[in-house]
């Protein structure tokens, strides 16, 4: 297999903050794509080393489920870091206040 491999494209600035252009992108997925054909092709040939069942394990999880994961967790996150702010918040204008510990329980916010 033979894939056209640009040395501009090669040397362009990976790292950048902005969001990669389709270019990279395609170039990246040909890498990938390339990359698991060969394991692919490896396993079939050489069961014992390179585990026989093909690149993706039955185990492994749907990259959908992956981003629904990672975006719930995130939310819990956010939620938890609010909660936590409001809390000191609440904890320190309870001690600029001069209130002591367990003062003030059971009141609504």
């Amino acid at each position: 297999v033979t894939i056209a491999k640009p040395k501009k494209l090669q040397r362009s600035n990976w790292g950048a903050p902005a969001p990669l252009s389709f270019k990279q992108v395609q170039y990246a997925a040909q890498d990938a794509w390339a990359a698991a054909a060969i394991f692919e092709e490896l396993a079939c040939r050489r069961p014992d080393l390179f585990g026989g069942g093909g690149a993706a394990p039955p185990q492994e999880r749907a990259l959908a489920e992956i981003w629904e994961r990672r975006t719930e967790r995130r939310v819990a996150r956010d939620a938890l870091h609010k909660v936590s702010r409001a809390y000191a918040a609440r904890l320190e204008a309870s001690t600029e206040d001069g209130e002591g510990e367990g003062e003030g329980e059971g009141e609504d916010e």
